[in-house]
């Protein structure tokens, strides 16, 4: 069985070099599966 509730978090460093460019996203409301935990991220 698993909580209803989860918390993940992540710290990420970027050092960018000359001419370099950073591009990020994030992902939110992640989809936890089924009810036995099947089919989530």
């Amino acid at each position: 069985m698993r909580d209803e509730n989860q918390l993940h978090a992540a710290n990420v460093k970027q050092i960018p070099f000359d001419d370099a460019e950073i591009k990020y996203s994030t992902v939110q409301n992640w989809y936890p599966g089924d009810q036995d935990g099947k089919g989530g991220i």
